[in-house]
């Protein structure tokens, strides 16, 4: 349907002023074909008065049959023409048509899509966020809880804000749980009980770090949750996985992170492999150094885990580029 047809409403096509003057041509050429050989044919053949003999009728209609038949037989293939381009113009509108609205089909389902693909974002940063702070919460209270259980017979925990000495409890603390480190010469040499220093580990942690489970169990579930963003047989890590696992990291404080690595391969291996490999996916340890935060010598639960962990959980760690070799 045309501008015209739309604008006046109807299915009629509107016959266009130059459809009318070829078709007034086609009458006048005919007329002036036929008149003069009907002048012709009764010059010569016919008389004044009409004839009433059937066999000069039937004569006659022979004579115009013969000499129209090919004008008609012409104009009929010119109408057939004329209607084969009308019918192919049609049906190429028809499928500019369903072109048309392929395309707009097209451009919806792809609209729908990408809101679909906006709302999933939404309610996995919504959900993640939320994670994200009780994580947050549970680390602000493990990093400022203070370990009276230590061993200090002349002294008694302080009640009345004596934050220097709360330090020197929490200071301690690090200190007993990490060990220390072995030279010999200039190689690392872990401690030669060092099943049974994870052993204590452990032990120590369990005891001194009673919301510390909660809170490894809830990093697990934050970065199962950020893995789910792919496919399970996907075997790199996409971007938009390093992305939200690397704000997950950023907001662990640095102390808890190490505690956590020591944690990690303190347990089970067979049942903490999940969470072994999640690090070395997202490299969650690569900011990770293996000294307490203002001390210089290396600790054995941390160069630990140096040996446990593979090389992908510490990425690009420059920490690992300066550990000196093991013995």
């Amino acid at each position: 349907m045309d501008e015209k047809q739309e604008k006046t409403g109807s299915d009629t096509p509107e016959i266009k002023w130059y459809q009318g003057l070829i078709g007034l041509i086609a009458f006048i050429f005919i007329l002036l074909m036929v008149a003069p050989i009907l002048v012709l044919y009764y010059d010569n053949f016919g008389s004044r008065e009409l004839s009433e003999s059937p066999e000069q009728w039937g004569q006659f209609g022979d004579y115009i049959g013969g000499v129209l038949n090919p004008i008609f037989g012409f104009a009929t293939f010119i109408a057939l023409l004329y209607t084969i381009k009308l019918q192919t113009e049609e049906l190429k509108a028809t499928r500019e048509e369903l072109a048309r609205s392929a395309k707009a089909q097209e451009n919806s389902e792809q609209a729908l899509a990408e809101q679909s693909k906006i709302f999933q974002i939404q309610q996995f940063e919504s959900t993640f966020f939320s994670m994200l702070d009780l994580l947050n919460k549970l680390s602000t209270h493990v990093t400022n809880a203070i370990p009276f259980k230590l061993s200090f017979p002349d002294r008694q925990p302080c009640i009345d804000g004596d934050t220097d000495r709360f330090q020197s409890y929490k200071d301690s603390m690090y200190d007993e749980l990490f060990g220390i480190y072995v030279f010999y010469g200039d190689k690392v040499n872990l401690h030669p009980d060092f099943l049974g220093e994870l052993v204590r580990s452990k032990e120590y942690i369990n005891e001194y770090f009673s919301e510390f489970k909660q809170f490894s169990l809830l990093l697990y579930q934050i970065l199962k949750f950020i893995r789910s963003l792919s496919a399970e047989e996907a075997q790199e890590c996409s971007e938009t996985e390093k992305r939200y696992s690397n704000i997950a990291r950023a907001s662990i404080d640095l102390r808890i992170l190490q505690i956590l690595a020591v944690y990690i391969i303190c347990q089970d291996m067979e049942s903490y492999r999940p969470y072994q490999d999640l690090f070395e996916r997202y490299a969650f340890l690569e900011h990770m150094p293996f000294k307490l935060a203002g001390k210089k010598e290396y600790r054995s639960n941390l160069l630990l885990c140096r040996v446990f962990y593979g090389d992908s959980a510490f990425g690009d760690s420059d920490y690992v580029k300066k550990l000196p070799e093991f013995g």
